[in-house]
């Protein structure tokens, strides 16, 4: 290989870890040996909340430790991947998708020869539920106090407990509700 190809891979390597990181899901593989290797910075910070805070990077937190394990027993792999709603604490939830692939990326080597591997995205549902929410604010004009009942709508918070939450009558909850309909409805009509 001539320095010109070095100098391309090294550039291709660089951007392939910025883009990883630029994500805004966790990443890692898991190996047959339930060994994770985090690829970026949000799959350490996700793992560390699934152990509750109380583990190092080194292991799975219980979860993915099964989940592996499960996926492990099918092989051959299905193209279907495996999704949870994993709920941490009262107030968070992470989103995990799993697949279980082999390691392709030589391709001299045996189908017996090659590493199966699992591919988990984790995603935390808080952030992308506020970012879903401030783009309908933006996209429907919706108010703060709209957009702060809508979110509690989000989370399955019925009318009454809304209203508790947010020190506000049920009367105004419903108040609240049919304006962001009124307003998504208009949005639509005028889109028509």
């Amino acid at each position: 290989m001539n320095e010109t190809q070095n100098r391309l891979l090294l550039k291709l390597d660089t951007f392939q870890s910025q883009l990883v990181e630029s994500m805004r899901e966790g990443i890692l593989l898991i190996s047959d040996t339930l060994e994770p290797t985090y690829l970026n910075l949000k799959a350490k910070e996700l793992n560390h909340q699934l152990w509750n805070g109380c583990a190092p990077f080194t292991s799975l937190p219980p979860i993915l430790l099964n989940i592996s394990r499960q996926l492990f027993k099918q092989l051959p792999p299905t193209n279907e991947p495996f999704v949870l709603d994993y709920q941490v604490s009262e107030v968070q939830i992470v989103r995990i998708r799993a697949c279980l692939f082999t390691d392709r990326l030589t391709p001299d080597t045996n189908e017996s020869d090659r590493c199966p591997y699992i591919l988990v995205f984790l995603e935390d549902r808080n952030d992308r539920l506020a970012e879903d929410l401030r783009i309908e604010q933006q996209q429907y004009d919706l108010t703060e106090r709209e957009t702060e009942v809508l979110r509690l709508l989000r989370c399955s918070y019925s009318y009454q407990n809304i209203a508790e939450t947010l020190h506000i009558s049920l009367n105004t909850v419903k108040f609240h509700v049919k304006n962001i309909h009124s307003k998504k409805r208009g949005c639509l009509e005028i889109g028509a």
